[in-house]
C-alpha cells in the first residue's frame, strides 16, 4: 500500500488534536478541558522538540522545550485568560510549524529551516 500522510508524519495526528484544543480555548470550557489541553500540548512539545533534536535543529528544539514547560500539568503555569488567548494561539500556529519542520524527508533532501544545517 502506498504511503499515506499519516504513515509518513505520526505526529500529524496528535499535532492536529493540540491544535484544535488550542483554538477551541478561545471558548470557555469546564476546567478538566484546560487539564487535558496541557497534557495534549506540552507531549505533542515534547514530541517535536525530541525530534528536533534527533534532527540537529537546536532552535526547534529549545523552543518546544519551553512550549512543553508553560504547559506541563504537574508544575502548572498561571495566567489570566487574557494572556492565555494570545498564547494558545501563537502555540497552536508554532506546532503547526515545528510538525512541518520535523516531519519526516526522504533520505537526502536537505534541511529546509534556519537551524537543521547539513553537516
Amino acid at each position: 500500500m502506498g504511503h499515506g500522510f499519516f504513515e509518513r508524519n505520526p505526529l500529524a495526528v496528535y499535532a492536529i488534536i493540540a491544535v484544535v484544543m488550542l483554538v477551541g480555548a478561545l471558548w470557555e470550557w469546564p476546567y478538566v478541558y484546560y487539564g487535558a489541553l496541557r497534557i495534549i500540548t506540552c507531549l505533542v512539545a515534547v514530541f517535536i522538540a525530541v525530534f528536533a533534536h534527533h534532527q540537529k535543529r537546536i532552535v526547534v528544539t529549545w523552543l518546544f522545550g519551553f512550549v512543553a514547560v508553560l504547559f506541563n500539568p504537574v508544575v502548572p503555569v498561571h495566567l489570566t485568560r487574557e494572556i492565555w488567548v494570545p498564547v494558545d494561539l501563537v502555540t497552536a500556529a508554532l506546532i503547526v510549524l515545528g510538525a512541518f519542520i520535523v516531519r519526516d524527508r526522504k533520505e537526502g533532501q536537505p534541511h529546509d529551516d534556519l537551524t537543521g544545517k547539513e553537516e
